[in-house]
């Protein structure tokens, strides 16, 4: 897999810190690293699709990337050691080439195309159950999490219909990583691509297309005009945020603070309505300054296309090696008990993270 790094990194990161971002802790001043996955081989020739090309479409609230990669570093780590995961020719068309490429045996010469509506899909390196606590459905101890929402549509005769809806998370476990058949690696997007062959390989579209005919159509308009109604939320389109403070994330999407009458002491401690309330829960809240997730003088928490995005403190453990100290991509809070382990450290960590602007959910 080719790997293109922005900036003038002269060195490689894994030895060398690059003083490059500036010091607010702002995501959108990290770095990127731009990953072309143009496949290396093509798919087998058994694998049939009834189309002869695959669209894609990124409605995505933050076009921009998929995710944040980390980087060893050998005595400290910092935020500065995490970068933009980003696709060479953008994540549109670098999709749309990866599949066509690669499942050029494949695809048949028909007027029928493959429409896939990206709704989500981010890269997790570092998941952090304390944000997933209510889910039952995932594995607490997975080493990668790969958040996927989208829809398929066949394309016939300017026409689209929908085929199926998809929304579920992919996870890279230590059993699978070990797994010498499997080929994965941690700071790859070898399970990346793997979970874009899933999404295409575990459809049976030949019956699925093969009984459209009474099925509604829609119009490319309609579609488009349905993926950005999802954008219309308040905290998105209103020209001024409303100081306070939101107290869940149904407030904040609303841009409806329930909260006015507060304020922060010199010790941090929080006082609504006069009352200490330290230990009281609030999502974000906005002042004169801007917005914030935790008590601070400075901004922390920024827009970034349609969502929002801000600097996490979290534990993550570190390895002990002759080569020094190997940052291991395994959150503490995954349940471990790090401190009684031989060979490792814990540390606390700036970590960066978005908001899923549907369901309140961090990643």
């Amino acid at each position: 897999m080719k790997l293109f790094f922005l900036s003038f990194l002269l060195f490689p990161l894994f030895v060398f810190c690059q003083p490059l971002v500036k010091k607010i802790k702002n995501p959108a001043s990290l770095d990127s690293v731009v990953y072309d996955i143009s496949p290396e081989t093509l798919a087998p020739s058994d694998i049939k699709f009834p189309f002869k090309e695959i669209e894609i479409i990124d409605a995505r609230f933050d076009t921009s990337k998929i995710g944040f990669a980390f980087y060893r570093q050998p005595v400290d780590l910092d935020y500065k050691d995490f970068k933009k995961i980003r696709l060479k020719n953008g994540i549109k068309n670098a999709l749309q080439e990866f599949y066509n490429n690669y499942y050029k045996l494949g695809l048949n010469e028909t007027g029928n195309k493959l429409l896939i509506v990206l709704k989500k899909l981010w890269i997790d390196n570092l998941p952090d159950r304390n944000y997933f606590d209510e889910r039952h459905d995932i594995i607490r101890n997975s080493i990668q999490d790969i958040h996927v929402k989208i829809e398929y549509y066949l394309h016939k005769n300017d026409e689209y219909y929908p085929l199926k809806r998809l929304d579920s998370i992919y996870q890279l476990t230590d059993e699978n990583i070990s797994n010498p058949d499997l080929k994965f690696n941690r700071n790859d997007l070898s399970f990346f691509t793997y979970t874009l062959k899933s999404l295409v390989e575990k459809n049976d579209f030949k019956m699925v297309v093969e009984n459209i005919v009474n099925k509604k159509k829609y119009s490319f308009h309609q579609i488009d005009s349905f993926n950005n109604k999802r954008f219309v939320i308040p905290v998105l389109t209103d020209s001024n945020l409303k100081e306070g403070m939101y107290m869940t994330f149904k407030e904040f999407v609303n841009n409806s603070p329930s909260v006015t009458d507060y304020e922060f002491t010199k010790m941090g401690v929080l006082k609504v309505e006069g009352n200490a309330t330290a230990n009281r829960h609030y999502w974000a809240y906005y002042d004169k300054k801007g917005l914030h997730v935790r008590e601070s003088k400075k901004v922390n928490l920024w827009r970034m296309g349609n969502t929002f995005e801000f600097f996490d403190w979290g534990e993550v453990y570190l390895k002990k090696t002759l080569l020094g100290n190997l940052f291991l991509a395994i959150p503490s809070t995954n349940g471990s008990n790090s401190s009684s382990a031989p060979g490792y450290k814990t540390r606390w960590v700036d970590l960066p993270r978005q908001i899923d602007m549907e369901t309140g959910e961090i990643y």
